[in-house]
């Protein structure tokens, strides 16, 4: 495999670009339940990443395939009552 490339020679790209499908889930750790799932434009192409900012938690994922232009996605989780 080129050291470029991340796709061995002869997968077909679309099992790369889309192992997971067009959804992108929340799955609780302990139960292995889904807590969220949304639907996506694309299969994602990589693993999510997470961060802070202002004390809120956001989480960003990057999508596309062959026919879809690679973008990042970002959710943010609920804001917690302060009540």
């Amino acid at each position: 495999m080129p050291r470029e490339s991340r796709v061995p020679p002869g997968m077909p790209i679309d099992i790369v670009a889309n192992a997971g499908g067009n959804k992108f889930r929340a799955y609780d750790k302990n139960t292995g339940e889904t807590l969220w799932e949304v639907a996506l434009d694309a299969g994602t192409s990589g693993p999510p990443i997470t961060y802070m900012f202002e004390g809120r938690q956001f989480i960003v994922v990057a999508i596309g395939d062959p026919t879809h232009s690679p973008e990042l996605i970002a959710f943010s989780l609920p804001e917690e009552d302060s009540d």
